[in-house]
């Protein structure tokens, strides 16, 4: 097998830098709100992601007028008063609708419908918290926090119960923590169609004054629309001579981190120094042998080097773009030389 040194392989680490794509357009989106905080900080960002298709939900209404229209999201900020049952929100979840919540109280399953949601959401509860004296941390697997300094350490007291921590399910993955990221208080569940969250009403002054609870709102609401809609599908060649071993931990989708996988198991006698995920900005290919494997991936490549697991930052501006990507495995023998195992191929589209 040809070998090459691994500075020449670990370059172009610019993420997706150069491709061009179309937003996700937030203006005609239909958004159901219930909203019974304080700063009313969710109605705020729907009224600027979408004005005019917004629709006020309160306790005594929100059971009926979740199925009355194919709700494009619907956003619960709910730190007191609830329905009377959240069971039509878990069906709209488990149908594929997108919902962005904050509550005080998942860990309450006993109440009509909310075990249903807490399954629904791809998460199980792991214990009540109070804000107070407690530091958020971003968990850097998403973008929400774009433009919002943190870690927060300011917070209200209107509330006693403020929300709960979970262990992640399914394709949930951590958002933000309180202190120990294996029980995060924020979790993107289904590809990207759902979000739990503590209660932000009790956000401090210095990000209430300035709009920023405002803006994590907006923030969550434009992941959660571009979200569930990407695909990942995996492609091993006409020729045989690839090892698989490269897969997605779920679908890539603008405005978050792409969390992917490569076997670091190396063939026998060698060592595995890193792993690459090779991103073609020109399309996938098949049949052209290189290094006793077969390309995938076509040149020019943006390239992100890692060992085994991947996150790709996927800029909010391109969604619905598809690209081909490759696995690429970097292994070495005694003597120093360096083995370039090209893996199988992630054909991609961007949810």
């Amino acid at each position: 097998m040809n070998t090459i040194s691994f500075k020449q392989l670990a370059t172009g680490l610019a993420l997706f830098g150069a491709i061009a794509g179309t937003s996700q357009d937030s203006s005609a989106q239909n958004i159901l709100v219930f909203d019974n905080s304080n700063h009313k900080s969710a109605e705020l960002a729907a009224n600027l992601l979408s004005p005019g298709n917004v629709t006020l939900a309160t306790s005594a209404n929100f059971e009926t007028l979740i199925p009355s229209l194919p709700w494009d999201l619907i956003l619960v900020s709910n730190p007191t008063t609830k329905p009377s049952s959240w069971a039509p929100l878990a069906s709209f979840v488990t149908s594929g609708g997108r919902v962005a919540m904050s509550h005080w109280d998942f860990d309450l399953t006993s109440y009509p419908g909310m075990s249903a949601l807490v399954t629904a959401f791809e998460v199980v509860n792991a214990g009540s918290i109070s804000t107070s004296g407690q530091t958020l941390t971003d968990s850097l697997t998403t973008s929400i926090f774009s433009g919002i300094p943190t870690p927060i350490i300011d917070w209200h007291n209107h509330w006693g119960d403020d929300g709960d921590v979970f262990t992640p399910v399914g394709s949930a993955i951590g958002v933000a923590h309180f202190g120990n990221p294996a029980a995060p208080t924020m979790v993107l569940g289904n590809a990207g169609r759902t979000m739990v969250m503590p209660v932000f009403d009790e956000l401090g002054d210095t990000y209430i004054t300035p709009g920023l609870d405002i803006q994590i709102w907006q923030n969550v609401s434009n992941l959660l629309l571009g979200g569930g809609s990407g695909s990942c599908t995996s492609r091993a060649g006409v020729l045989g001579t690839n090892p698989k071993g490269y897969d997605c931990v779920f679908p890539p989708f603008a405005g978050s981190n792409w969390l992917a996988t490569i076997d670091t198991v190396p063939v026998a006698g060698t060592a595995t120094i890193g792993t690459i995920i090779a991103v073609s900005l020109s399309g996938g290919i098949d049949n052209i042998p290189l290094f006793g494997y077969e390309m995938l991936a076509l040149p020019p490549y943006s390239l992100d080097v890692a060992n085994g697991s991947h996150s790709i930052p996927i800029p909010a501006a391109i969604s619905g773009f598809g690209l081909a990507t490759q696995g690429v495995r970097l292994e070495t023998d005694a003597l120093g030389n360096v083995t370039i195992v090209l893996m199988n191929a992630q054909d991609v589209v961007i949810g």
